[in-house]
Formats: structure tokens, sequence, C-alpha cells
């Protein structure tokens, strides 16, 4: 077992450089014939369902049979081989099944591909070689080679109410094995078999296997084991009648809802474990020993940026900030670099990276002034739902956690050049985090996943200000709109780049669409890189006064409510609604006007606040109106990402509601006084005679 161990440790870092730069073999891709029209005993021919049974589905999962076959290759590590066999029932929109793709990444390599149409008198028509169509996207420079692989195919003579079959091998290399099997799939699933087969000698190498059933009740897997070193351990889910997953409109990942089982044989069984194992095969060969050139250059960098400088707060942010400034790429990603960080020297010189290279040359900064830092691995917009109890590799980003004296943390972005320092953009909000350090490090202290600090909707405030006035039959607005916390940084990332004409285009999206040809003037941006500070956008309308016709008090409304009642509808929704921010707003209009000229017109019924503290939205609309000024404020309030299922139909209802509000916000106006003509009036002559009368009757 410990010759075992030693083979194993040793090809984990092997595995590291080797695993993404083997190309996937798509000459080994054969045709396999599919046999004879034999089905397999599960599939009644003549019990067939019908598309009348399934009005809402166009086909149906009629057999699915998975199997990952894992094995351990000295010299390379885990093979995992996954056969897949696959037969579908049309009913309708057979179109569907032009233009396959299968899409497959560089550590794949496919053994063989078939499928055909069987027609209902039992006879098939097989997919032919020739039209079975691979296409390579390579990637190289002078150290790697990746390449990426598509599978295209058309299903031959296919019609209603015809099968069709599938079936695939292919074999992957990793230094663990992890996957998500989905039990539930966009169309109604009749049999469904799992299995997943590991040789006993693995175990005894100290892999484990784990798993966890998420969002559907499956009966514990039929568990066999074999007998010896070259016996397998076999675990089985078999099932029938699996209804179809339905999606429902911003309701988050379907991870968080779609029936699956998630998978992992690894030889961590902890969150500790696997936070040092991480460690030692991703940082550790780039931070820990990282060669003397490369150290200097860190130092080197360290003390020209930070001279003269004593405290060590200022100095960390002074490095951040640094950091900050390089690109973001994972260019790298593509050349053999998928988790393990690029040497410090090589980013250094780009100038750019991804995340784990932001956070290996901070975390190597840090160390340098003396701060205790290290990388953290978190799992950003958390949108697999993250389960504690489930120890597998569930991150996608990665950070730095700083530990300052006295014990007080700071947990820093350094890919998020517009966040405020000591603060975290809003994707690393509200999810897990696990901070990864060297075996021989504090082993006394055990690694566990922690949760992120969430920011409230006060602290993502946007607040506008409009005033606006009338001279010499010219309107004339001037704006200043302020944006802190993460709608500061959203704003920064939208204005950093653009030129004038893009600031009017952003601009005039937000216009009533009636003031097409207001001119916009005085443009200015305020504290674009002051990330302490909060940014100014500000900016003058101008335009005539329409003849007998009013102009808006509000010309620009920055609602942005995603929640629109028509699309997230759904008579049986089931899933919550999650919404993408969380922030505020605070928008005062103000006109002023000479009363013996302009009037104002003000819908009914305009003020309203019908909400309760614990609605995930809010809103207040008040109007103040007085001789020659009115103003009116505007409060919105987004409070949380996500609303229960049962209290989204009222949410819905809140949300009608304020709509009509805004549309009676626009149609605020002051309209000009015009003077109505006098109508002719016959005055008759009161000296006129009955003689004088008399007279002009006789003309």
């Amino acid at each position: 077992m410990r010759k075992i161990e030693k083979i194993i440790s040793a090809m984990i870092v092997f595995l590291i450089f080797t695993a993404f730069t083997a190309c996937a073999s798509m000459n080994g891709i054969s045709n396999v014939s599919s046999g004879e029209s034999t089905l397999p005993p599960e599939i009644k021919i003549n019990e067939l369902p019908s598309g009348e049974q399934y009005p809402d589905s166009d086909w149906i999962v009629l057999y699915e049979n998975t199997l990952y076959d894992v094995d351990y290759v000295p010299g390379v590590g885990l093979e995992t081989y996954k056969s897949v066999h696959r037969i579908y029932r049309v009913f309708r929109n057979e179109q569907a099944f032009i233009n396959n793709n299968m899409y497959f990444d560089e550590k794949t390599t496919f053994e063989s591909f078939s499928a055909r149409t069987i027609k209902p008198d039992g006879s098939s028509i097989e997919l032919s070689e020739k039209d079975i169509y691979h296409f390579t996207q390579e990637r190289k420079n002078q150290e790697y080679t990746k390449k990426d692989h598509i599978i295209a195919y058309s299903l031959p003579s296919l019609k209603k109410g015809d099968l069709v079959e599938i079936k695939y091998k292919s074999v992957s290399r990793f230094f663990y094995f992890s996957d998500i099997y989905f039990v539930q799939e966009h169309t109604p699933k009749l049999y469904s078999r799992f299995e997943i087969k590991i040789p006993n000698f693995i175990f005894d190498a100290g892999y484990e296997f784990s798993y966890k059933t998420k969002n559907i009740s499956l009966p514990e897997p039929v568990f066999k084991k074999g007998f010896g070193d070259t016996g397998d351990r076999s675990y089985v889910w078999e099932n029938r009648n699996i209804p179809k997953f339905k999606p429902e409109p911003l309701m988050g990942s379907e991870l968080r809802y779609r029936g699956h089982v998630e998978m992992q044989l690894a030889y961590w069984n902890t969150w500790n474990g696997f936070a040092r194992d991480i460690y030692e095969v991703t940082f550790k060969p780039v931070l820990d020993d990282m060669s003397t050139k490369d150290s200097q250059r860190i130092k080197s960098k360290v003390e020209d940026l930070t001279s003269g400088v004593s405290d060590t707060l200022e100095k960390i942010k002074i490095l951040t900030r640094f950091v900050q400034t390089f690109g973001y790429s994972d260019t790298a990603n593509y050349f053999g670099h998928a988790i393990k960080p690029n040497e410090i020297g090589l980013i250094l010189d780009r100038e750019y990276g991804d995340c784990k290279d932001h956070a290996l040359v901070l975390t190597a900064m840090l160390r340098e002034i003396g701060v205790k830092a290290h990388p953290v691995l978190t799992a950003a917009y958390d949108t697999s739902g993250v389960d504690p109890k489930f120890v597998t590799d569930i991150f996608n980003h990665v950070i730095v956690k700083v530990i300052l004296e006295g014990g007080q943390t700071l947990l820093l972005d350094p890919t998020s050049r517009f966040t405020q320092f000591g603060k975290l953009p809003e994707m690393d909000e509200d999810t897990y985090i696990l901070e990864i350090k060297p075996k021989n490090d504090e082993k006394d202290i055990k690694i566990k996943l922690e949760k992120t600090p969430v920011s409230s909707f006060s602290d993502n405030l946007i607040e506008k200000k409009v005033s606006g006035s009338i001279e010499n039959g010219i309107f004339k607005y001037d704006v200043s709109v302020k944006f802190t916390g993460h709608a500061a940084e959203q704003g920064r990332y939208m204005l950093e780049n653009a030129d004038r004409i893009s600031i009017e285009k952003i601009i005039r999206g937000d216009l009533l669409y009636y003031l097409y040809n207001a001119k916009i003037g005085d443009i200015k941006i305020e504290n674009m890189n002051d990330t302490d500070a909060p940014l100014f956008l500000k900016y003058s309308l101008t335009l005539k006064l329409p003849e007998n016709s009013g102009i808006p008090v509000v010309p620009v409304v920055f609602f942005n409510d995603p929640v629109y009642p028509n699309y997230v509808y759904s008579e049986d929704r089931t899933k919550p609604l999650i919404v993408p921010s969380v922030y505020s707003t605070l928008e005062t209009y103000e006109m002023v006007f000479d009363p013996e000229k302009f009037t104002v017109s003000v819908p009914e019924k305009i003020e309203d606040n019908e909400f309760s503290e614990d609605d995930i939205n809010s809103w207040k609309i008040t109007v103040k109106n007085s001789s020659g000024r009115i103003s009116l404020t505007a409060g919105f309030a987004q409070k949380g990402k996500k609303v229960e299922t049962e209290k989204i139909p009222s949410l819905l209802k809140k949300v009608t509601g304020f709509s009509d509000l805004r549309r009676k916000m626009s149609m605020v106006s002051i309209i000009p006084y015009v003077e109505k003509p006098s109508p002719d009036v016959v005055i008759e002559d009161e000296n006129k005679t009955d003689s004088t009368l008399e007279k002009a009757g006789e003309k």
C-alpha cells in the first residue's frame, strides 16, 4: 500500500503538468455498428408511449444507461471510462435532431460513437461514419498545445414516431474523479440506470468515494463489492418514470433545483484535507518553491511600491491596487494551466493573468512585507448551491485572505479593480470560501468553510438629482448621478473606456422616448479611479419648449427593477425568484418656472407607499407643488435577492402598481398658459333711430 501511495503522490504533481496538455484524440473515434435492432428489455416495443400522453414534450428518453469505469494506471493516474447508451422516442419537432453538436475538452479521448434511427417496423438506418464531422479548435505556443473538440452529426430519415439510439465511449484522465449525473432532464425519462465501478485497490491506496443526491428523492444505490484487488466496488442507481425538469424565469442556476447526483473519488474526505492537498498541487510549486530570481523580483517591486510608507494597512492597500491594475486574461488556461498559476516572473512581465495569477502575486507581495496571507478558493455567485457537508471541488474563483495582528481579517479580490478597498465585489458576497494552506502550516488548525459577508441595499445606492429651469422658451435640466458601493463598481466598468458618443448613448437610453431631440452637454465623470470615493456622472439636457405642449419634470428614470410580471409569472410556479442585485435608488426632481406663464399637471394618486418592511422591494414617492416650483422624490430599494415562491404573486402585484407609478411620474409636466381668443360679438348702436333704420331699408 505504501508503494501505491508513493506512486500516487508522485503522479499528482506530474498530472498537473500533463493532464491539461494531452490532446483529445479524435482519430480513435469509429462508427461502431449498433448491431441488430434488438432493444433493451426495458423497452416494450408494443407499449411505446404516444405524443398524446406527453403533450408538453417533443420527445422522451425511453432508456438511458451510463457507466463510469474508473481505474488507476501507473505513470498516467486515474482514468475514467465513460459509456453512454440512450434511446429516445420522437413525438414532434424531429427537426431538433438535425445539426446535433457534442462538445468535449482536451482531457477527453473518444473510443467510439454511433447513432441510428429506428423505424416503427423495427428496421434501422445507421449513421454513416462519413456523416460524423469533427471540428478541432487548437491553441498552442512554444510549450503547450490544447485542442477542444466538437462532434457534429444529423440523424438520417428521422420522422415522428421513430426511435433514436445513441452510443458512445470516452476516457478522461485527471488526478481525481468528480462529476455530476443529471437524473432529471428537460424531457421525461422512463428508465434510467447509472453505475460507477471502482477497483478495490484504489481504496487501499487512500482514495475515498462519496456521493450526494440533490433536488430529487432517490433510493440508495445498490452496492456490490468484488473480491481481491482486481475486483470492483459497484454503485448502481436505477430509476423509472422521472418527470421532466421545468425551468422558470429568474430562478437562478438549475443546479440548485434540477435532480442530480454529485460524486467524487479523491484522497480527501474533509475540507481541511481538500484545502491542503489543493495548495500542494497548485500554489506550492510556484509560491513556496519560487525561484531565487522571482523572489528577488517580488522583493524589489514591493520595496519600490511601498518606499516611504510605514503603515501596514496602507502598504496592503498599495500592493492590492497594484495587482488590480493587471489585466484579466485566462489565455493561459488554454495552454496547460487550468488549475496551476503561472510563474511569478511571467505574470509580472505580462501584467495580466487569471484569478489564480492575481492571487499568487498579491500573496507573495503581502508575505514580503511580513503580512500573513493565503490564497482562498471561492464559489463566485454560488451558482450550484454549496453543500457544506459534502466535500467536493465546487470552487470557481480565487481571492486572498489577510490576517492582521490581533486577528482581524481582510478579504481581497485582486482581479476586481473597481472594488472599494476592504470590500468584496458582488459576485464574492454571501458565498462560501476555503482558505488553502501548506500541509505543514498550522496543522493543528483545521480549515473549514467560511461564509463571506453581504452588503446591504443601502450600501449600494444610486442617488440622482435633477434640477430644471425655463428661460426664453428653452428648458434646461442639470443632472447629477452619484453611485456608491456595487453601483459605483458597475458604473466604473461601464464608463471606463467609454468615449463621449458611447456615454451619450448610455444617457439617451434612459431618457423618456419623446425627448429624443434633447441636446446633451457638460458631461463630467468624477472619481473614476478613486474607488474609495463615490462615482459621479454629471450632464445637462436642453431642448426648446414645444409649441402648446408640456415638458416633463422627470426626463430620465434610473429604476432598473428586473422583475417584469409577464416574464416572471407562471401559474404553477414552484421555484423561488432570484434577482441579480441588491441596491437602492433615491431620485429628486425639481423644476422652477414662472407661475404667470406656466402651470403644473400632476396625475391623481401618484403618491404611493404600499409595502411592508419584510417585502423584498419597497418604494416611496412624494410630490410637493407650490407656486413656481415643483419637486418630486422617488425612493426604491431592492432589499434581497431571493423571493420565496409563496410571496411571488403579491410581489408581482406590487411591481405592477409600481410600474404604473413610474408611468405617472413621466406624466408630471409643466404646461404653458395659452390665452384663449375672444369670440366675435356684434354690438348694436344705441344712437340708431327708427328713421335711420327706415332709410337703411329704403336703400
